[in-house]
Parts: structure tokens; C-alpha cells; sequence
């Protein structure tokens, strides 16, 4: 069987186009003021909206959360992109930002904390990356594991442990089609 072309004039488009969509969020938010535009425009269980699911994960609650967020897109969404091209990768980014709110949602629907961040797409990134990486796998699941079990023993923080394993395990059930096409 033959492997997929991914190669295109501009390999990381995507992953350029989102670094590009997240920071103009951001300014935005900054315009409008952080917390006001968060509980505006993101994601609140107790108050589910398709529009909160979709873009909640545009939107960072400080420098910090973007920073860290946009580091990892940068590195794993580069390479991942490389391998599964821009309309796959495009795809994974955006339904795992989704099955991560819709996990959190499901853990606790009467939550009035609104979720933000790309945290979610992050994850099922990092997924893909294990499935298509195999060298990464080790590194990958330490990583997820240590923050994920940060999350569950730091249970009282606001960061949503719940989002960042429904993010991972959406990346992984996309990839479980797609992994011998690009392997």
C-alpha cells in the first residue's frame, strides 16, 4: 500500500495558522479584559453552549497558559503535521479540543468553572505523536502521566484533569485509523 503524500510548499501551515489564531485570541482577550472574555467565550458545563466548546480552546487565562500551550503546539504539532498534512492534522487539533470539553462536561456537567485553553488539542496531539512516533511513546505517556497525575493529586486547582484525558484519548482514537496509513 502505498503511504500518503504530505509533503506541501508549506509543511506547517497549520500549525502556524493556530500558534497565529490562538495569540490573536489572546490579544483580544487582553483587549476586552482576560477573565471577562473567558467566562464570555469559553466553556462552562453548568452552562453548556457549542459556541463555549468551540472556542474555549482558543482562549488562555495568562501568559503562562499560552506560553506553555504554544511551546508544545509548536514542537509536536510541527511534526505530526509534517506526517499526517494539514487537513488531518487540522482535524485532529480541533476534535480533540472537542472530546477534551466534552470529557470535562461529562465528568461534571453541573460545573460552573469555565474551561479554557488548547490544552485538550495539546493532548490529543501529543497522542498522535506516541502513534506515529514510536520513539516517543516513553517520553509521551511520562509526560501525560505526570501532569495528568499532578492534575488528579492537585484536585482542588483549576486546571480540569478530565480535559486533558478526554484531549488525549480523543488523539488517540483518531489516530487508531489513520496510524498504519502513516507509520
Amino acid at each position: 500500500m502505498n503511504k500518503p503524500t504530505t509533503h506541501s510548499v508549506y509543511p506547517n501551515m497549520v500549525t502556524a495558522l493556530l500558534v497565529a489564531l490562538n495569540l490573536l485570541a489572546f490579544a483580544l482577550e487582553l483587549a476586552w479584559g482576560v477573565e471577562t472574555s473567558c467566562e464570555t467565550w469559553g466553556f462552562t458545563p453548568a452552562h453548556f453552549t457549542v459556541v463555549g466548546l468551540l472556542s474555549g480552546p482558543y482562549l488562555h487565562a495568562g501568559w503562562g497558559h499560552l506560553a506553555g500551550n504554544m511551546a508544545l503546539l509548536g514542537v509536536f504539532g510541527t511534526v505530526v503535521e509534517r506526517k499526517l498534512g494539514p487537513v488531518h492534522f487540522a482535524n485532529l487539533y480541533c476534535l480533540s479540543g472537542i472530546g477534551a470539553g466534552l470529557t470535562h462536561w461529562m465528568v461534571d456537567p453541573s460545573a460552573t468553572d469555565t474551561l479554557v485553553g488548547a490544552s485538550g488539542s495539546i493532548f490529543g496531539i501529543l497522542a498522535a505523536s506516541a502513534m506515529l512516533f514510536p520513539h516517543l511513546v516513553g517520553f509521551v505517556c511520562t509526560y501525560a502521566a505526570i501532569e495528568i497525575g499532578c492534575l488528579f493529586l492537585n484536585a482542588g486547582s483549576q486546571i480540569s484533569a478530565a480535559c486533558h484525558v478526554g484531549g488525549f484519548a480523543t488523539g488517540f482514537v483518531i489516530m487508531l485509523p489513520l496510524r498504519k496509513a502513516f507509520t
